[in-house]
């Protein structure tokens, strides 16, 4: 027996050898369904629906609303404490009330006894200024206001990041600027008005404008006190301004204190009672910025904005604020986190009882920071689940749009039979 000498063995491929273990019959089709109306109209819903979905999800991903992730941590303030800055008036001359806050210690005080400024690190300053708004200053500061009460109409609270109100982010340096200029104008007023009055100083027993007043401790030790024109409040404008910085040291609650008590520090307020001189003042006030940390600007904040007038004069006026730190982490991975603080505010109103005649009004700030931080991260979404979201959503679309057109023709064709 011998094998043909002209015939080809061909191998067969791997394919062919997968078809031959397909056990199913296959039965060949050839069949056009015939078109109608019902699903030509839904066939145009599903392009429709798929290219809307599409151009949708697009501008969404470039144009749309960012969508963040809010997490809370431990806050860790070794590094450093923020800065509060103020900028307010109050319509009680400067040497009308007693400035008492965390850091103004024995130091400060002294040099506040004797007229001069200690210009040693941050601290608060008292300047004479009208508490009258100038045009310019108006103009601005009724553009704040109405965003404070539009914002906080009726109470303030923490924000999500999507909620934060911005204003034009050269606003509270246009009312600095402002209100700088008005108190170089009423500085150049007063100083007109020392002048005519430098020869009246040297009267009374306690009326002048430098007076040495020596008390006796009973031990042979003599207490020297300088009193800087106590009674001379009408040379000290009609209102004052305190602004400037203070650097917060811990955690725990502090208070900044507005006493209108006839005197700026402890010593002029007696003397002003020991003289019978103490004027009432009034504790209206109007608070221009007032932030926690490094400026952002534009950012409408619970205080900034706010205003308050006194009838009595003598309104006692509290402010309860809780601090939170927030850091927000941006999507590129070069750029380092920002950390803002944000902070509610609870406010108290109390009139003295109309019993209480030598009642004095004042202004209460207490502020402490919490001991947890708000993280902020933006949620993103990489380009491959971004194009998986959308096959699913064309393919979702096309699968259930087709099989309702099916059963709905169905529907009508057993109607039609019937």
């Amino acid at each position: 027996m011998s094998l043909p000498q002209n015939t080809l063995r061909r191998r067969r491929g791997l394919l062919e050898v997968i078809q031959d273990l397909d056990s199913f019959d296959k039965v060949e089709e050839k069949v056009k369904e015939e078109k109608n109306a019902a699903k030509g109209f839904a066939s145009f819903i599903v392009m429709t629906l798929i290219i809307i979905l599409i151009l949708g999800h697009i501008y969404d991903r470039f144009y749309g609303q960012k969508q963040y992730l809010y997490s809370m941590n431990t806050a860790d303030y070794a590094e450093s404490f923020p800065k509060l800055t103020v900028d307010m008036q109050i319509a009680t001359p400067c040497g009308n009330f007693e400035l008492d806050f965390p850091q103004s210690d024995a130091i400060p005080k002294m040099f506040d006894l004797f007229g001069e400024k200690n210009e040693k690190g941050p601290t608060l300053n008292k300047d004479p200024i009208r508490f009258e708004l100038s045009d310019t200053e108006n103009k601005y500061w009724k553009i704040l206001q109405d965003a404070h009460r539009k914002k906080y109409n009726k109470v303030s609270k923490f924000n999500e990041l999507n909620d934060i109100d911005y204003v034009n982010i050269n606003l509270e340096e246009q009312l600095k600027e402002a209100a700088d200029i008005k108190q170089e104008e009423e500085k150049k007023e007063l100083s007109k008005g020392h002048q005519g009055n430098d020869d009246n100083n040297n009267n009374g027993v306690f009326g002048g404008k430098n007076q040495i007043i020596v008390f006796g401790n009973g031990l042979g030790v003599l207490q020297i006190i300088s009193s800087n024109g106590v009674n001379d409040n009408s040379n000290e404008g009609t209102a004052c301004r305190i602004h400037g910085e203070l650097e917060i040291k811990n955690m725990q609650s502090e208070t900044i204190t507005i006493n209108i008590n006839g005197g700026s520090n402890e010593i002029e307020s007696m003397l002003a009672h020991l003289q019978g001189n103490v004027k009432p003042g009034n504790s209206s006030h109007r608070i221009e910025s007032f932030y926690f940390g490094d400026k952002n600007f534009g950012i409408v904040t619970p205080l900034a904005g706010v205003e308050e007038i006194s009838i009595s004069g003598k309104t006692i006026y509290t402010y309860n604020i809780k601090v939170i730190p927030t850091r927000i982490y941006h999507g590129s991975i070069f750029s380092s986190p920002s950390l803002v603080y944000q902070y509610a505010v609870t406010s108290i109103k109390s009139e003295p009882p109309s019993s209480e005649v030598h009642s004095h009004g004042g202004i209460i700030i207490i502020y402490e920071l919490t001991g947890t931080v708000i993280e902020i991260r933006e949620s993103t979404m990489t380009t491959t689940q971004f194009s998986l979201r959308l096959c699913s959503l064309i393919g979702g679309i096309y699968a259930t749009v087709t099989f309702l057109s099916v059963y709905i023709s169905k529907l009508f064709e057993v109607a039609g039979k019937h």
